[in-house]
C-alpha cells in the first residue's frame, strides 16, 4: 500500500483514505478523500480559520467512515496545501467559492447526497440557517484567541433554537482529538436511526 492511500475494513466496509487535489476558482484545492465501498452519500468537513483539513477534521471523516458515509476534507484557500497566499486570497466568499468546487468534484466522483460539516461567520441575518437547519449546534471555547466567548450572547440572539455548547480550553478548536464532538454526532446519528 502507498503512503498516499491506506485501507481498512471496519464491519464489512472497506475504507480507503487518499490524498486527492482538484481546480477551483482560485487554483487547486488540497484534499483527503476517506471512501467507503458502495457509499453514496459524503460529508465535507470544513475546518476552521486557524487551522487546516489535517487538525480535528481527521477524526471527525474516521468517525463518519465508520458509519458507513464518506468523507472529504479540504484545505481552503491560503491554508494547509492550498495555492493562494494568506494575505491575499481570506474572505468567506472565497471559501464559499471553493466549497461550491468541492461539491461538484463531490458530484463528479457519483456522489448523490452531499453534506457539510464546518464553521460560518456571524452575518445580519442567519435566516437561512433557522429555515434550513433544523439540527444547529454552536461550539465555543472560553480560552478562543479569534472567536470571543463575548460572542456566544450574539449568536444567541440570532439562532435561539440552537444548542450550545462552552467549554474551557478547546481554543479555537484546532485540536486533534475532540471526543465530545465526536459523542454529539454519534448521539444525533443515534436519533435520526441511521
Amino acid at each position: 500500500r502507498s503512503r498516499r492511500q491506506r485501507q481498512m475494513c471496519i464491519r464489512d466496509r472497506y475504507m480507503v483514505e487518499r490524498k486527492v487535489f482538484f481546480e477551483g476558482s482560485f487554483g487547486k484545492i488540497f484534499g483527503v478523500l476517506h471512501l467507503v465501498e458502495n457509499s453514496k452519500e459524503i460529508v465535507i468537513v470544513v475546518h476552521g480559520f486557524s487551522s487546516t483539513k489535517d487538525t480535528g477534521a481527521i477524526q471527525i471523516s474516521q468517525e463518519l467512515n465508520k458509519v458507513g458515509l464518506s468523507a472529504i476534507r479540504i484545505d481552503l484557500d491560503n491554508q494547509g496545501e492550498s495555492e493562494l497566499d494568506f494575505k491575499e486570497g481570506v474572505s468567506i466568499p472565497n471559501y464559499v467559492t471553493q466549497v461550491e468546487a468541492t461539491i461538484k468534484y463531490c458530484k463528479d466522483l457519483g456522489f448523490n447526497e452531499i453534506s457539510l460539516v464546518g464553521g460560518f461567520e456571524l452575518g445580519d441575518d442567519l435566516s437561512m440557517i433557522t429555515k434550513n437547519c433544523s439540527n444547529t449546534k454552536l461550539f465555543f471555547s472560553k480560552d478562543d484567541d479569534c472567536v470571543p466567548i463575548s460572542h456566544l450572547e450574539k449568536y444567541k440572539q440570532k439562532l435561539q433554537d440552537a444548542e450550545y455548547f462552552v467549554y474551557e480550553d478547546k481554543g479555537h478548536f484546532a485540536v486533534e482529538e475532540f471526543p465530545e464532538l465526536i459523542k454529539i454526532i454519534k448521539e444525533d446519528l443515534v436519533k435520526l436511526n441511521f
